[in-house]
């Protein structure tokens, strides 16, 4: 009679364990105060870009003088997209990458419709180990790269092994960990075939503590509310809005500002809101 009760105690056990596990989420890690850029249609090989990244050389503490208080150097940078102007050929992707190397920033890129047209840069994303999607956890955030360029194709999309991805990618992260997006095209944007096209993303991020989507495209410096979410078009590094994106997150307030490239910091405040725990 002992053998069957012991039997019954175990598979209750390990019922219990399995039970546990499968209900188990990621845990959330502490949000540290950081400070990082968002560069954005480049054009390599516009000479004027070259300039701009190199204003980031040998930068210690950022004057984040929009709002007044200093913040960490920049621990790394997001490109996200239109890197060079007709994509791999003529060298312009070893061009573009020594725009950077002044900056010594460990820097994480995402592809536009200039860089996947003509000459797709998939390739050698993925030769230096990124991708046409991919994430990063970084400060006690989780990052994550989409690709809405299309590839031979001058329209945006987002891929169906894209979307099932994301959903795989999510399922690692906590729903209290702030989540970082980038990629190329403005949230809404009329290129789209389809609005269903976006939205399918935003389904997928929404039981999520998405913080922040960042995007570029319209050369535009501008952040507003797009389908519910927080979005910042991140302006250009050449012509007459040329500059960068600062994003700092401190005591779990979020800041964003633009600086241009006449400027000595970033004088122009984008968005300010506290990340919910």
């Amino acid at each position: 009679m002992k053998r069957p009760a012991l039997f019954l105690r175990l598979v209750l056990l390990v019922s219990t364990t399995v039970l546990l596990a499968a209900g188990a989420q990621p845990r959330a890690s502490a949000v540290e105060d950081f400070t990082f850029i968002q560069a954005t249609d480049i054009h390599t090989p516009m000479s004027q870009s070259r300039d701009v990244l190199g204003l980031l050389a040998g930068k210690g503490e950022v004057d984040l003088a929009a709002y007044g208080i200093k913040v960490p150097s920049p621990s790394f940078a997001i490109a996200t997209g239109d890197l060079t102007e007709f994509g791999g050929g003529n060298g312009w992707w070893e061009e573009y990458l020594d725009y950077w190397k002044p900056s010594g920033l460990k820097v994480y890129h995402a592809l536009g419709n200039h860089d996947n047209t003509w000459h797709s840069l998939l390739k050698q994303l993925r030769g230096i180990g990124q991708g046409p999607y991919y994430s990063f956890d970084a400060h006690g955030c989780h990052f994550i790269c989409l690709m809405s360029a299309t590839i031979q194709d001058p329209r945006p999309s987002f891929g169906e092994d894209q979307i099932v991805w994301l959903r795989e990618d999510l399922k690692k992260v906590s729903p209290e960990t702030p989540v970082f997006v980038y990629f190329h095209h403005p949230i809404g944007g009329s290129e789209f075939c389809s609005p269903y096209d976006w939205h399918r993303v935003l389904d997928e991020l929404r039981p999520y503590n998405v913080a922040l989507v960042m995007t570029g495209h319209s050369h535009g410096t501008v952040a507003r509310v797009s389908a519910g979410v927080d979005e910042v078009i991140g302006g250009t590094t050449f012509g007459a809005n040329a500059g960068l994106t600062y994003v700092s997150v401190q005591d779990r307030v979020l800041r964003v500002a633009y600086r241009r490239a006449e400027h000595s910091s970033p004088l122009e405040a984008r968005l300010e809101k506290p990340i919910p725990a």
